[in-house]
């Protein structure tokens, strides 16, 4: 940090990019960014009681009107990280601190890693796509990785309240956007690598780019990586340090590896290979991927120094990540599932999943986002077509899109039987309606939210609720 920035930091407590609402002494930041460029918003700032003004100077002239204190740096937003962390003090230093990044599994892998530190003692600190802080009481956000700011200010937070270590998801939109550039990683893990975001990063090549760049862009680092997957494959070979890397697989050779599994209808069991050792885990999640999940908190933890006695004590005791392959009336004859499963791959595996478990029909409801990549949609109805009985194809978050249109580029490649309904609510309530005993209800896109993006404005929605709401009515009680 430069002298000059330094003592203009020294007069104030916290940075913020709202022209809104301010705490005392806050800066105002302004740069260019995606949607709108946060300059234009500087008279909005003062007058809502900004201290100071921190904005890039590149095409722009201050107004000598505005009697404020402010600075001009160039390319802001680009430095915006390393920026934020000098004002907080560089908070990921004093803390440690775990990335989780891939297509699928984030969150998963997340909060389970989470909640097996908060079971071996060692407070631990959540931050993703359901909120941030403790398990017990996650504080919303708007992204999955919060702005480079809201990210060194939640490290702040959480190292202040005496968590010893923060789990973090990663999407690649952060990556891109420099929103984590200056944070320290310990640990970073990687899980998969499939289509999404196509929409924003317009290639798989380009996809593939951001989240290996991410995995291999600090030397100080171990990266947790599953090499069943092409381009954990490629990440591992390209660390170099042996000390640095672990590996975990399924179906190849890796430093932990699943053997033996078998999949009952509440829990899965599994030999652990391990340092030439086997060892017998049960945990109580179901299908392939979730094993896939637990294998890479058991990296972690391995590579943070737990014994693996005590890392498997710690799996039986493991809650539920809500919207990931939740039952909500799991003793029902016609089990009714809800999976955030927004991408094919995370659809294919839901479903295969829920196949495992024998079920008489799967009856499937889901829709795709709007606004987002188009190649999407005939994809999942391929995987409907191949892996599902019945499909109600419905809205999901249309954002700007109009619904009907996303509902027929779906329903026009499906070969099964199916029915359009664009209102989710009474989707919802035809597949509970159309369900027998040992039938399968997969509700499917949206898992934990608690709301529709439509046209602008979030309406309030919860697929949980709708479905318990119908549930009782429809099936009279049916156990």
């Amino acid at each position: 940090m430069s002298n000059k920035l330094k003592y203009f930091f020294s007069e104030y407590d916290s940075l913020t990019t709202s022209s809104i609402k301010f705490e005392k002494n806050s800066i105002f930041v302004a740069y260019p960014g995606e949607n709108n460029d946060g300059r234009d918003f500087i008279p909005q700032a003062i007058q809502n009681g900004a201290s100071a003004i921190l904005y890039d100077s590149i095409d722009y002239e201050w107004n000598n009107e505005w009697k404020i204190p402010h600075l001009a740096l160039k390319n802001l937003g680009q430095n915006l990280s390393i920026i934020a962390s000098d004002f907080y003090n560089d908070p990921s230093k004093k803390i440690d601190v775990i990335g989780v990044t891939g297509t699928n599994g984030k969150t998963s892998c997340s909060y389970w890693l989470t909640n097996c530190l908060n079971i071996l003692k060692s407070k631990s600190g959540f931050v993703g796509t359901m909120g941030y802080g403790n398990l017990s009481k996650l504080t919303p956000l708007s992204n999955t990785t919060p702005s480079a700011i809201h990210c060194q200010q939640i490290i702040s937070e959480l190292s202040s309240k005496a968590f010893k270590n923060i789990v973090m998801e990663i999407s690649s939109h952060g990556i891109e956007q420099g929103r984590v550039s200056a944070i320290d990683f310990n640990i970073k893990l990687f899980t998969n690598l499939t289509r999404d975001h196509l929409d924003y990063h317009e290639t798989i090549e380009k996809y593939e780019e951001v989240k290996t760049s991410f995995m291999l862009q600090s030397k100080k680092s171990v990266v947790v990586v599953n090499v069943d997957d092409k381009v954990g494959q490629n990440i591992y070979s390209k660390t170099v340090e042996q000390s640095q890397k672990f590996s975990y697989a399924i179906d190849n050779d890796a430093n932990v590896r699943a053997v033996n599994i078998k999949y009952l209808r509440d829990s899965t069991e599994f030999d652990l290979l391990y340092n030439n050792e086997t060892s017998v885990v049960s945990a109580p999640i179901i299908g392939k991927f979730n094993i896939y999940n637990i294998l890479g908190v058991i990296g972690c933890l391995i590579s943070m120094g737990y014994k693996v006695n005590k890392i498997i004590g710690s799996l039986q005791f493991l809650e539920s990540v809500p919207g990931r392959l939740e039952f909500i009336n799991k003793s029902s004859t016609t089990p009714i599932v809800i999976d955030y499963a927004h991408t094919p791959d995370a659809l294919k595996s839901a479903l295969l999943s829920l196949k495992k478990l024998n079920p008489n029909r799967i009856i499937l409801v889901f829709g795709c986002g709007g606004n987002r990549d188009i190649g999407k949609r005939e994809d999942m109805a391929n995987v409907a077509n191949k892996l599902a009985d019945f499909v109600v194809v419905t809205s999901d978050n249309p954002r700007n899109e109009e619904p009907i249109k996303i509902i027929e580029d779906i329903s026009r490649h499906l070969e099964i039987e199916y029915v359009n309904i664009e209102d989710r609510d009474e989707a919802i309530k035809c597949a509970i309606s159309q369900a027998k005993s040992n039938d399968f209800i997969l509700i499917a896109g949206k898992g934990h939210e608690e709301y529709q993006e439509i046209m602008g404005q979030k309406i309030k929605f919860s697929d949980k609720k709708v479905a318990q709401k119908h549930l009782s009515k429809v099936l009279g009680g049916r156990n």
